[in-house]
């Protein structure tokens, strides 16, 4: 759990008979508080309410659950519980939606949001999550928190690469160094980046990318043991890479 399905990964399994079904709990609500049906299940949402849980979408688009499961408060933290269980209803911490069935879709996550520097809010998980539907691309990490354009960090999967590779006839890269430089990888990155950016406005595009010449594990504290991107450590370690490649200052 903690992540969402792949769609390619709920479609294909669909299409054999063995259709996986998304949920949604948090240790907060004690149990599920949503689950597909076993018919009239939707790819890509996490169910309906089960009976006893009322749903809502706060001002923000913050995913909020009131129910006789939700925990009274966090243990000795009385300000959390302030903060976080507001009349009954629990704040997520996720961005969500209803559609006119009831079903639930997560969007992304609060604490990741991106306030560009025009002022634009952007949820970064589905450009993300697009972006890693590529074989090649292991991690991709979208930033652009008050800078005045949406950009990206890649990290490639070198044995992946080089099975791509094989696959197209053309010769296998010895490092990711020479794999971000590579011209078929970079179009193959560069068709990922465009496959995501039609899931967005213009203004929250991504405008451009930096295929950096490292992998993402545990050991170098890029990734959780969940292999997702720590995202303020991956920031502060390609800081050099972000304020004076991507973001450069224009010359007058």
């Amino acid at each position: 759990g903690g992540a969402p399905l792949d769609l390619s990964i709920a479609h294909f399994f669909n299409g054999i008979g063995l259709p996986l079904l998304e949920g949604y709990g948090m240790t907060e609500t004690c149990a599920p508080s949503m689950v597909n049906p076993t018919t009239g299940y939707r790819i890509g949402t996490v169910g309906l309410p089960v009976k006893g849980v009322s749903v809502a979408i706060a001002d923000d688009g913050e995913l909020c659950i009131k129910s006789p499961a939700v925990c009274k408060g966090y243990h000795n933290n009385p300000e959390l519980t302030k903060q976080q269980i507001v009349n009954g209803w629990l704040h997520t911490g996720d961005f969500g939606s209803l559609d006119d069935d009831g079903f639930v879709r997560i969007t992304g996550r609060k604490k990741d949001l991106i306030i560009t520097a025009g002022g634009k809010n952007l949820s970064p998980n589905a450009l993300e999550a697009s972006l890693m539907s590529s074989p090649i691309i292991s991690q991709a990490v979208v930033i652009g928190d008050r800078k005045p354009f949406v950009s990206a960090i890649i990290a490639l999967d070198l044995s992946e690469v080089n099975t791509w590779l094989s696959a197209r006839g053309a010769c296998p890269v010895r490092s990711l160094k020479e794999a971000s430089h590579n011209g078929i990888v970079r179009a193959e990155v560069e068709r990922a980046v465009s496959k995501a950016n039609e899931l967005v406005s213009r203004a929250e595009s991504i405008r451009k990318f930096e295929i950096v010449p490292d992998e993402f594990t545990q050991a170098n504290g890029l990734i959780t043991p969940s292999l997702k991107a720590r995202r303020q450590v991956v920031v502060e370690r390609y800081n050099d890479l972000i304020e004076h490649i991507i973001y450069a200052p224009r010359k007058r």
